[in-house]
């Protein structure tokens, strides 16, 4: 008899510790999930990837049409392109020779597709960009386009995805261009295609990469400019954006 009763006060508890519903671990603790969640990534047409790099802070907001113009700095990127140095250079229907400094040269030969498809590539010859000191050439591939900066002295190669805009004091540049695939940045928030823009650190022939921004397909990057060796602003489609490094 004592051990029924012993067995029926352990039943009593055990019920009245499940009275109005189970305490778990999750409900004790429960993980907020946003009701806006979808729609949320549904409005983001942004995402910034960070780089290591200690030495830079880099911010981005939304501004309004008024804020980008606020401040009316000239605008003029310091990209301009030149024939200078032509003779460096020989262009041939199916390839470019380029000499440097150190008397060494570089032959990019055509490929119309040998042995594959996806071996197809053709160089173009941009023209001499002085602030870099190189020659740039931009090749045209089976499914992208790069651009490749080859040093004037010894033609040492620096691969980007467009033409590089300098800031006032030449240390800083950003480079963009459309992206229909996906990439190691890929996020849910923003899927491709998308315009993705980079930012770069300068100096001399050496360049490190301190972010990138993945713009939404539908937001087409418009106009950028540097307002000062800081501050670089975007134009989208229908929307603006502020970056600040320090």
């Amino acid at each position: 008899m004592n051990f029924k009763i012993i067995i029926l006060l352990i039943g009593i508890v055990f019920l009245w510790s499940c009275k109005d519903g189970k305490k778990t671990t999750s409900d004790q603790n429960p993980i907020e999930i946003s009701e806006n969640s979808a729609e949320e990534i549904a409005n983001t047409f942004y995402v910034l990837t960070k780089y290591h790099n200690e030495k830079f802070e880099i911010k981005v907001n939304e501004i309004t049409k008024n804020q980008f113009n606020k401040n009316d700095f000239s605008k003029k990127q310091d990209n301009n392109i030149t024939q200078l140095f032509a003779e460096n250079i020989t262009q041939k229907p199916d390839k470019i020779i380029l000499n440097f400094d150190n008397h060494q040269s570089k032959t990019l030969a055509n490929n119309e597709g040998t042995p594959y498809d996806e071996n197809r590539v053709h160089y173009s010859y941009q023209g001499y960009l002085p602030t870099f000191n190189a020659f740039v050439v931009k090749t045209n591939g089976y499914e992208n386009v790069k651009l490749w900066l080859f040093n004037k002295e010894n033609g040492k190669k620096i691969e980007l995805i467009g033409i590089p805009f300098l800031n006032p004091s030449k240390k800083l540049f950003y480079c963009f261009d459309y992206n229909p695939f996906e990439d190691e940045d890929t996020t849910p928030e923003i899927l491709p295609p998308t315009y993705d823009l980079y930012i770069y650190q300068h100096h001399q022939d050496k360049i490190t990469k301190l972010a990138k921004i993945k713009i939404a397909e539908n937001q087409e990057i418009k106009e950028a400019y540097w307002e000062d060796d800081n501050n670089l602003k975007i134009q989208t489609k229908e929307k603006y954006l502020h970056i600040k490094i320090n």
